[in-house]
Parts: structure tokens; sequence; C-alpha cells
């Protein structure tokens, strides 16, 4: 899903699902081709101590914060790189060392 960009609006997340436990592949391969990523949540709220919620009361949550991933974005990202950041993330750069990544990352518009 591509955003409704408005007036205004500063991107400061971009943030994929990798499915089928490669999240952490596909981190290192991004950064081993220059491309800083983030995993801003990697623990589910409700695994805080200060929940204290044992673990399986939430699956949903428990998958998703071992499958997020954060690419990088930012107002000023020039077009080039933007489309190098989508095309390795998806997997369609040239390489054949790149991770079927299983992720969905829709294709980016430029203005």
């Amino acid at each position: 899903m591509i955003p409704d960009v408005q007036e205004g609006y500063v991107f400061h997340q971009y943030t994929i699902r990798v499915l089928g436990g490669k999240r952490d592949a596909v981190r290192r391969f991004l950064a081993d081709r220059g491309i800083a990523t983030m995993v801003y949540y990697p623990v589910p709220l409700h695994r805080l101590p200060v929940y204290a919620t044992p673990p399986g009361e939430f699956p949903e949550a428990e998958r998703a914060a071992s499958e997020v991933l954060s690419l990088p974005i930012w107002p000023k990202l020039p077009p080039a790189t933007l489309h190098e950041v989508a095309e390795t993330s998806t997997g369609g750069s040239t390489s054949s060392e790149t991770p079927r990544t299983a992720c969905s990352l829709p294709r980016m518009r430029t203005r």
C-alpha cells in the first residue's frame, strides 16, 4: 500500500514485513550493499517487563515483531537511491545472492 501523500507530511519510516523468517538475512543483505535498515520494535509491547505477559498470548504481535523491517526514507532521498532501495529490497537487483525476501513492498513512486 502506498500512502496518500499530503502537503506538509514528512515520512520518517517505511516499514515492510519480511515473511518466512528471513528478516535478519534480508537486513544483512541490504547492509552488505550499503542500505541501512532498522528494527524499531523488536519486542512486542505485551512482552515488556512492565506488562509481564507470557509468550504466546498475542501471536500476531509476536509475529509482526519478528518480521518488520524499516527501510530508509526521508524528504530529500534522491529518486535514484529510492529506486535502488526498492529494487534491492524486493529482489529486483541482478545479484544472484539476493535472498527471496517474500516481503510486501509496493512499487514506489517519486514525484
